[in-house]
C-alpha cells in the first residue's frame, strides 16, 4: 500500500478515501488520523497501511499474489523508472505432421484413394508473469502453450463407368482440438479473502479472478476450453459426361458443420478497477489502491461456462455444360442450387428468436398506473425446440439459386477475349461466442456507484452480496408459455 514514491506523468500520486465522500464517519472513514475525515480523506504520504479500516482483505490478497520480483527502468512505456515485473515466456514452438497416403485399384475402371492428416503444434502463449510458480502462471490470461490438434481423412472413390462416363464419390472428416491448457489457481480464490458466499457461488473457484485496468497490464482470467471445431462428414459426388462437344457435369454436395465450446469464460469475476474512486474532483488516485481498498468500478462473474455443441446442415447441387462450340469458341454454363440450414445445438441450448406479441410474465407483477394505465407489458425470448418453437436460429431460404455462365473466344492467334458471370453464396459467419444462448448462460454483474463522486456501495470481499443470477432456459418450467412460446420477460435480457 505504499504509493509515497509512485508518480504518474511526473505527478506524484495521492491517494483519497472514497468511504470520506460523505462526510461523516463510518465504519471505514475514521473521524482522526491517515485517509479519514480530518485530512479530507487524503491517505498520509500516500500510504494505505493494512490495519486501516477501508483496507479491503481481497484487494490486498490479490496484489499480494503478484511476483515482487523487479528491473528498475526506463523501458517501453514506463519513462518513470517505476519498478516492473520481469519475466520470460516459455517460447514452445514444435509441430509434428504425419500423413498417410494410400491408393488401391480394383479393376481398370475402379480405384479408392485415401489420406489422413494429423498435426500436432504447441505453440508459444502469452506470458507476462514468471511461468516457474504457479500462483503466477495462473494469472496470465492465455498461458502456453497453445495446442493444436487437427486430424484430417478423406476417401476419394472413382469409377470409369465407360469410355464417356465419369463416377467420383468423397467422403472427408475433420476434427480440430484449438486450445490452450488450463493453469489452475491451486490455492482458490478463498484463499484471497474473498467472502464464502462469493467463493461457494462461482462454478469454478480455481480461476484466479480477471483484473482490468487502464494503466497496468490486465491479469487472471483464464478464458477456458477446450474448443474442438468438427465436422463427421462432407460428402460430395460428381458425374461426368462427354456428349460430342459438351462436357457435362452433375454434382451433389452435403457437410456438417460444429464447434463445441464454452461461451463464458473468466469463471473467477472480473473486475475493472480505474484511479477514480481514490481521487478527489479528479485529482490523485491510482488504479493499484483501488484494488487494495476493494472498490471496482464495475464488475462480472457467469454463472456458468455455457458450454454448448453448435452445428449447421448444408446441402448443394449443379449441373454445368462445358460446350466447345468450335475452334474459337467455347462456352459454359450452370445452375447450383444450395439450402443452408440455421445453427442448432445438440440439446437445443439456445433461444431462436423473439416474440413481441407474447405476454410477459411481468406482466401481472407491474401496477397498471400511469403510463402503464391499460397497457399489457409484451416481449420474451423464444427457447429452441419449446412449444412448437423451431430448433434452429433464423429463417434461412429453403433454396438459394446460383446461375454461372462463361466464355472463351479466340480473337486471333495472340488474342483471346474471356468473360463470365456468376452468383455465390458465402456460408453464414456465426460467431464462436454469440450463439443467442441467453437464457442457458447468465452473467450477473456488479452494482456499483459512480467511481467520480460516490461512496462505494460494493467491496471486493463480497461483490455480489445477493448471489448469482441463474439461468432461466434451464428450468423452463418456470416460464409462461403464450401462443405456443416459452418467453423470458424483456427486462431480464442481458444487453
Amino acid at each position: 500500500g505504499d504509493f509515497s514514491t509512485s508518480t504518474i506523468s511526473g505527478v506524484p500520486v495521492r491517494i483519497f478515501n472514497p468511504y470520506c465522500r460523505g462526510g461523516a464517519a463510518n465504519a471505514r472513514c475514521p473521524a482522526t488520523g491517515t485517509g479519514s475525515l480530518a485530512t479530507g480523506g487524503e491517505f498520509t504520504s500516500a500510504i494505505i497501511p493494512r490495519t486501516h479500516p477501508a483496507a479491503n482483505a481481497a484487494g490486498f490478497g490479490l496484489l499480494g499474489a503478484w511476483p515482487t520480483q523487479t528491473i528498475a527502468g526506463p523501458i517501453a512505456g514506463n519513462e518513470n523508472n517505476e519498478p516492473n515485473a520481469s519475466a520470460t515466456g516459455p517460447i514452445v514452438d514444435s509441430a509434428d505432421m504425419f500423413t498417410l497416403k494410400a491408393e488401391h485399384k480394383f479393376t481398370d475402371t475402379w480405384s479408392i484413394s485415401g489420406l489422413y492428416i494429423y498435426n500436432k503444434t504447441d505453440e508459444p502463449g502469452s506470458t507476462i508473469m514468471r511461468p516457474e510458480e504457479w500462483y503466477i502462471a495462473s494469472q496470465d490470461n492465455f498461458f502456453g502453450p497453445l495446442r493444436r490438434r487437427p486430424h484430417v481423412a478423406v476417401i476419394n472413390n472413382t469409377n470409369i463407368i465407360n469410355d464417356s462416363t465419369v463416377l467420383s464419390l468423397r467422403y472427408g472428416f475433420s476434427t480440430w482440438q484449438d486450445s490452450c491448457d488450463k493453469q489452475p489457481f491451486s490455492a482458490g480464490i478463498g484463499s484471497l479473502g474473498f467472502s464464502p458466499n462469493y467463493v461457494n457461488a462461482v462454478a469454478e473457484s480455481d480461476v484466479f479472478p480477471s483484473l482490468q485496468f487502464d494503466d497496468v497490464q490486465d491479469v487472471g482470467g483464464w478464458g477456458g476450453g477446450p474448443d474442438r471445431w468438427y465436422s463427421p462428414y462432407s460428402v460430395n459426388g460428381t458425374l461426368s459426361k462427354l456428349i460430342g462437344s459438351h462436357s457435362l457435369k452433375i454434382g451433389g454436395d452435403l457437410r456438417k458443420l460444429g464447434v463445441r465450446l464454452a461461451t463464458e469464460s473468466e469463471m473467477g469475476g472480473r473486475f475493472t478497477f480505474d484511479r477514480l474512486f481514490t481521487s478527489n474532483a479528479g485529482v490523485g488516485g491510482h488504479e493499484l489502491a483501488s484494488v487494495l481498498l476493494g472498490v471496482p468500478a464495475s464488475g462480472s462473474v457467469p454463472f456458468n461456462r455455457g458450454n454448448g455443441d453448435w452445428f449447421t446442415t448444408y446441402y448443394g447441387a449443379y449441373i454445368q455444360d462445358d460446350w466447345r462450340v468450335n475452334q474459337r469458341l467455347a462456352v459454359n454454363y450452370g445452375l447450383r442450387l444450395e439450402h443452408e440450414k440455421g445453427l442448432q445445438e445438440v440439446d437445443n441450448r439456445q433461444t431462436v428468436g423473439f416474440d413481441k406479441e407474447a405476454v410477459s410474465p411481468l406482466n401481472s407483477l407491474v401496477p397498471k398506473t400511469g403510463l402503464l394505465a391499460g397497457r399489457t407489458l409484451t416481449g420474451g425470448l423464444i427457447f429452441a425446440g419449446v412449444n412448437g418453437a423451431p430448433t434452429q436460429q433464423g429463417d434461412p431460404a429453403a433454396v438459394k439459386v446460383a446461375p454461372r455462365a462463361g466464355f472463351s473466344f479466340a480473337m486471333n492467334r495472340a488474342t483471346v477475349l474471356r468473360g463470365g458471370y456468376g452468383l455465390f453464396f458465402a456460408p453464414w459467419n456465426y460467431s464462436t461466442t454469440q450463439h443467442g444462448q441467453t437464457g442457458f448462460s447468465r452473467t450477473t454483474s456488479l452494482n456499483q456507484s459512480d467511481s467520480t463522486r460516490g461512496v462505494p456501495i460494493t467491496s471486493l470481499e463480497n461483490p455480489f452480496p445477493n448471489g448469482l443470477q441463474q439461468p432461466i432456459g434451464s428450468s423452463l418450467g418456470l416460464l409462461t408459455a403464450t401462443g405456443g412460446r416459452a418467453t423470458e420477460p424483456v427486462t431480464s435480457i442481458r444487453p
